[in-house]
C-alpha cells in the first residue's frame, strides 16, 4: 500500500502503488491488460484481518475445478460449448492421468473420422448412421485434444499444426466417402463434394491471411479503436443472444460437423451437400464482408509485417520461383507494378484455352507457358508499394517459407 503524509505529521494509508501505476498508464493512453480472474481470488490486504479473509479466500478456491475450467476455451462456438465441452473435459482429465498426451488424442480423432468415411462409403443407411455417430466422436476427440493440452500445459507447435492439418483431412475425407457412398446408390455427388472442398479451402486461407494480416492491428491500442465496424462487433457482443447469434452463422467447426452429422443420417447424400454449401456460402459471404468493412474503415497504419505474412502463404512453384529471381531485377512501371494486372491475362488465357480448344491442340501448352511467365512476373513484385516515410521500408517478396500456425494456448 502506497503511503501519504498527513498534514498532522503522520502518514495515512491511500490505493495500492498498483493501483496508482495502473492509473498512470491509463491517463498515459498504454493499454493495461486487466485478465479475468474468474474464480481465482487476488486482493491487497490493507491490515492484518483483510490479509487473514484472504489467505481464506485463496484456500477455499478448488484448484481442480479452475484446471477443468481453464483447459475450455472462454469462446466457443454454441454447439462445442453446450453439447461437447460439458462433459469432453473429464475426457481430457481421464487422459491426463493415464499419460495420453494431445497428439495422440488427435491421431486418434483422425483415425475415427477415416472410419466415419469408411462407414458412409458403404451407401447403406447402417452405414451413414454409423457415419454421423463416428463423426460427432470425432469431434469430441477434436475439443479434447486441445483441452489435454490445457490442462495438462503440454503445448507444442507440432500439436497446433498436427490439430489444423488433420481437421482439414478428416472433414475432406469423410467428404470423399460421403461422395461414394452416394455413388454406390446410383447417386453422383463428386461435384458437390468437390465443390465444399474447395469452398471450405478457401474460407481457410481467407482465415489465415485475414489474421496475418491483422496481427499489426493494434497500432492505436485495441483493435475497436482502429476500426469503428470492429467497435460496432464489441458493442454487439455486449448483448448475451447477438454472440451466440453471430458465433453460429458462420458456421464453425462445431456446428458444422453436428448438421453433416444429422443429415448423413437421417437424409441423403445430396441434401447434405447441398445444405453444407449453402450453409457455408452464406457464412463466407458474412465473415468477408466484416472483414472487408473492417479493412476499409480500419485507420491503423499497416506495416511490412502484413505483406510478408501473406506472401509467405503463397506456393507458386519451382518454375515461377525460378523465372522470379530473374525477373526480379527487371524495373517495373505502371500499369505493370501491380501484381493483378501482370497475373490475371496469363491465367485467363489459359482458362480459355483450356475450355475451348480441342484434345490435343498445342495452344493450351502454350498458355500454360505464358501463365507460368506472367505468375512469375508477379511474384517478382513486392505485395505492397514501397513506404515514403523512413521508418517504414517495402516488402521484399518471399515465395517459399514453412506453412505456421498459433500453437495450442491457454486460455
Amino acid at each position: 500500500m502506497a503511503r501519504e503524509n498527513s498534514a498532522g505529521g503522520g502518514t495515512t494509508l491511500v490505493d495500492s502503488l498498483a493501483d496508482r501505476i495502473i492509473t498512470a498508464l491509463d491517463a498515459d493512453g498504454t493499454e493495461v491488460h486487466r485478465p479475468e480472474l474468474g474464480s481465482l481470488v487476488a486482493a491487497v490486504p490493507a491490515d492484518p484481518q483483510a490479509r487473514n479473509e484472504a489467505r481464506q479466500a485463496v484456500a477455499d478456491v478448488d484448484d481442480e475445478a479452475v484446471r477443468l475450467k481453464s483447459a475450455v476455451k472462454s469462446r466457443d462456438g454454441f454447439f462445442t460449448t453446450y453439447c461437447v465441452s460439458p462433459y469432453s473435459r473429464y475426457i481430457a482429465r481421464w487422459c491426463a492421468r493415464r499419460g495420453l498426451t494431445p497428439n495422440q488424442v488427435t491421431t486418434a480423432s483422425l483415425l475415427t473420422a477415416l472410419i466415419a468415411a469408411a462407414c458412409a462409403a458403404t451407401g447403406t443407411r447402417g452405414g451413414f448412421v454409423a457415419a454421423g455417430v463416428l463423426l460427432i466422436a470425432s469431434f469430441v476427440l477434436d475439443c479434447t485434444d486441445g483441452q489435454l493440452a490445457r490442462y495438462s500445459l503440454q503445448y507444442s507447435t507440432l500439436g497446433a499444426w498436427l490439430d489444423a492439418t488433420f481437421d482439414r483431412a478428416k472433414e475432406y475425407a469423410y467428404y470423399a466417402g460421403l461422395a461414394l457412398g452416394a455413388a454406390r446408390g446410383g447417386d453422383d455427388v463428386w461435384a458437390l463434394a468437390l465443390g465444399a472442398m474447395v469452398l471450405q479451402t478457401c474460407r481457410h486461407v481467407v482465415d489465415f491471411s485475414f489474421n496475418e494480416a491483422n496481427h499489426d492491428a493494434t497500432a492505436l491500442g485495441k483493435l475497436s479503436l482502429a476500426s469503428p465496424t470492429a467497435a460496432l462487433s464489441d458493442k454487439l457482443d455486449s448483448v448475451g443472444w447477438t454472440v451466440w447469434v453471430r458465433r453460429m452463422i458462420v458456421l464453425p467447426i462445431g456446428e458444422r460437423w453436428a448438421m453433416i452429422a444429422v443429415l448423413t443420417a437421417v437424409t441423403t447424400p445430396r441434401i447434405t451437400f447441398y445444405a453444407l454449401l449453402v450453409g457455408c456460402a452464406f457464412a463466407a459471404t458474412y465473415t468477408t464482408a466484416g472483414r472487408v468493412l473492417r479493412s476499409l474503415t480500419r485507420k491503423a497504419q499497416r506495416t511490412d509485417r502484413a505483406a510478408r505474412a501473406l506472401t509467405d502463404l503463397a506456393d507458386s512453384g519451382p518454375v515461377a520461383d525460378a523465372l522470379a529471381r530473374v525477373l526480379r531485377k527487371l524495373p517495373a512501371k505502371p500499369p505493370f507494378s501491380a501484381r493483378v494486372v501482370v497475373a490475371v491475362p496469363g491465367a485467363a488465357l489459359l482458362v480459355l484455352a483450356a475450355a475451348l480448344e480441342p484434345y490435343g491442340s498445342a495452344l493450351p501448352v502454350a498458355a500454360a507457358a505464358l501463365y507460368a511467365l506472367t505468375s512469375a512476373a508477379a511474384v517478382a513484385l513486392p505485395s505492397r508499394a514501397p513506404s515514403t516515410g523512413s521508418s517504414r521500408r517495402s516488402a521484399a517478396p518471399r515465395n517459399t517459407a514453412p506453412f505456421s500456425c498459433s500453437r495450442r494456448k491457454p486460455t
